[in-house]
């Protein structure tokens, strides 16, 4: 029986769908089909086509989509049933409806295994009937929709976490594998399938039980995010970041590991304790007091040998203003002498000023301050303080570097942004909050021209780049500038992954990595060893670090007076005895075994000879020091070659008048 206009169904909400369902509807009755579509039509959601036989609509399906299939089931040379079978053995997964109204129980079961999503019978109230077959179709599109949605939602988030350049391994509670992506599989060697079923301390730590002081037991057992670092048996250091995955009831469930190789990163924190070590064993091991002092003139760095000299702690004179220790009578003199250097920095001073010992009494220095510049900017000022109360001459000292951050990325992830191919940033992790004082608003949904994460990049180099990645092309890593929300410059270093969808790109994934710290400590660095060198070469003394029976540093002071050139000193066929006058060569051979024997050598005098032959008379303090991670000797010679021809002519003349008095006819 044909429904009546009357009777048609009222769906209040049918024309509040914003997208069409396309519905092929499937009958061999066309009175059927006709009604059937004028009735689902009228209601403003579906698109009906119609096939008066199976094998028509096989033939619609091979040029078109559908969203839903109905189809009755007793039709002539293909029924509903094979039509269904026929269709779920191609591959075809749209949603199939069984209306029909000559079936039974046994057919509807038969439909449902055969992949059918519902059943729905065509006899009864026409109103009733179609708004069963409506909101049934309703159902059946909005759950593939639903599920289609999830798929391409679940790819995505594989491809981001696949793009990322950390290990991500997702772990039960018994530190079995459950998922992990491309980069942890290549790690290794493996597939992420192949990975899946071992336990990770099986495949990363080639062991049989747990690790010692594992990140993810401590994320178990307590319940929040854990941060560690884990060397593995072929070498590799990893900062490993573990998280609990828990469920509604906040019970955990599982575990996933992020884990960064910090192998370069070690290497140049090695590098810089090496530096530090080096420059440290130079400043404390030299025999003459050295200060730094900055812009405002407060001590930045003291030496034992200048708190032993006046008697006060580093602890009492960091911070201090250099003339606290000054005699009261030269405060002034001495403070306008120095801000006429902060004006001039080429000026040079010899000063002779006196200081006072922490027990008052006047200690008479010379010093020869020098200026610590950096970028053309006046940082400070080094000084070699000799105590020449005691005729002591000022050594050469470098300071020591500042330690520089370590772990900069220890304690949170890297941000990870994703855009599309149109330049729209879709997504990004909570470390834009947390780095950048940005919300999500103010980034997600925009082209990422215009977010303020590129406020300091040029944009046209921007667009080049983005241009080149939807050209297939993969940059390499880039080093950006850009500021927090406050104005705080930073410096990232951002690595691009693609992003892929039905093998075409759809956009890209950014993993940026704050250098920032990185990139100040080897600023740091670098004025530090400049401040050093400063000391090393403007040293009145000459100053040689002797390593292995080698010279591997002489200062310009040696190439001055000695007239042998660096390259010389440091030749591996350089034989230093040869510096030696014949009549110290001994005691020199004696303090240098002693040294061998790993035991401290005295100061002494002896003699040295020139390239051109020229006699100095010298005395050699001597220490054994640590240099580059092995035991090296460090020499500081002082010429007294004036004091001794002094010494001499007085025991001249002494002989001289003693003779006179002997000789004397008179008693004296």
């Amino acid at each position: 029986m044909k429904p009546t206009a009357e009777q048609l169904p009222k769906n209040k909400k049918a024309h509040t769908e914003k997208q069409l369902i396309h519905v092929l509807h499937v009958d061999d009755e066309p009175d059927y089909l006709k009604t059937a579509k004028t009735i689902l039509e009228m209601q403003g959601t579906f698109q009906v086509e119609t096939a008066s036989s199976a094998q028509e609509a096989m033939k619609k399906l091979e040029t078109k989509t559908y969203d839903t299939i109905i189809s009755d089931y007793i039709m002539p040379e293909i029924d509903g049933l094979e039509f269904l079978k026929q269709l779920r053995a191609s591959g075809n997964t749209t949603p199939f409806i069984i209306f029909t109204g000559k079936g039974r129980e046994i057919v509807a079961i038969k439909a449902l295994n055969l992949g059918a999503d519902q059943y729905i019978n065509k006899r009864g109230n026409p109103e009733t009937v179609y708004s069963e077959l409506s909101h049934g179709i309703r159902t059946v599109v909005k759950g593939k929709r639903a599920e289609e949605a999830l798929r391409a939602s679940e790819k995505e988030k594989s491809a981001v976490i696949d793009g990322m350049t950390e290990l991500v391994v997702h772990h039960d509670l018994d530190y079995k594998i459950l998922w992990a992506n491309t980069i942890a599989a290549e790690s290794v060697n493996m597939t992420p399938e192949e990975l899946i079923g071992h336990y990770c301390y099986e495949i990363w730590a080639k062991s049989n039980t747990p690790c010692s002081g594992c990140i993810l037991e401590k994320t178990i057992r307590t319940g929040k995010p854990q941060q560690g670092e884990k060397t593995t048996p072929d070498g590799r250091t990893w900062s490993v970041h573990g998280s609990p995955i828990k469920d509604a009831n906040g019970k955990i469930t599982s575990v996933v590991a992020v884990s960064t190789n910090i192998n370069e990163q070690k290497k140049a924190e090695e590098e810089l304790r090496k530096s530090e070590a080096k420059y440290r064993g130079l400043v404390e091991n030299i025999g003459n007091g050295i200060a730094t002092i900055d812009v405002d003139g407060k001590y930045t760095f003291v030496n034992q040998a200048l708190c032993e000299n006046v008697g006060y702690s580093k602890e009492e004179l960091i911070g201090k203003p250099f003339t606290y220790l000054l005699h009261p009578d030269d405060k002034k003199k001495m403070q306008q002498l120095f801000l006429g250097s902060r004006k001039d920095p080429d000026r040079k001073l010899s000063l002779e000023f006196r200081a006072l010992h922490k027990n008052g009494n006047i200690i008479y220095m010379h010093s020869s301050p020098t200026p610590i510049i950096y970028k053309n900017k006046i940082m400070g000022f080094n000084a070699i303080l000799s105590d020449v109360t005691e005729q002591k001459k000022a050594e050469k000292a470098l300071q020591h570097s500042e330690e520089k951050y370590r772990n900069v990325l220890e304690q949170a992830p890297d941000l990870i942004l994703t855009v599309d191919k149109k330049g729209i940033v879709t997504s990004c992790n909570s470390v834009l909050e947390k780095n950048t004082d940005f919300s999500k608003s103010e980034v997600v949904g925009k082209h990422f021209l215009e977010t303020p994460l590129l406020n300091e990049v040029n944009p046209e180099t921007a667009q080049k780049v983005f241009k080149s990645i939807l050209e297939g092309k993969h940059p390499e890593r880039i080093q950006i500038k850009w500021l927090r929300k406050d104005g705080t410059p930073h410096i990232s270093e951002l690595r691009i992954g693609l992003n892929k969808k039905d093998g075409e790109i759809a956009g890209f994934t950014a993993v940026a990595r704050d250098i920032t710290e990185h990139k100040k400590a080897e600023e740091k660095l670098r004025e530090s060893e400049e401040k050093f060198r400063n000391l090393a070469e403007n040293s009145p003394n000459m100053i040689f670090i002797n390593k292995r029976g080698r010279v591997v540093y002489a200062n310009k002071r040696c190439e001055e007076i000695m007239g042998y050139t660096k390259e010389a000193f440091y030749s591996p066929d350089f034989d230093f005895f040869t510096l030696i006058a014949p009549e110290s060569l001994e005691l020199l051979k004696s303090s240098y075994s002693t040294h061998l024997n790993g035991k401290e050598s005295p100061p002494f005098e002896y003699t040295l000879l020139t390239k051109e032959g020229k006699r100095i008379e010298a005395i050699l303090a001597s220490k054994l020091i640590n240099y580059e991670g092995e035991t090296a000797i460090l020499g500081i010679i002082t010429d007294i070659t004036k004091y001794k021809q002094m010494e001499k002519r007085l025991k001249e003349s002494e002989e001289k008048y003693r003779n006179v008095v002997e000789l004397s006819p008179d008693g004296m």
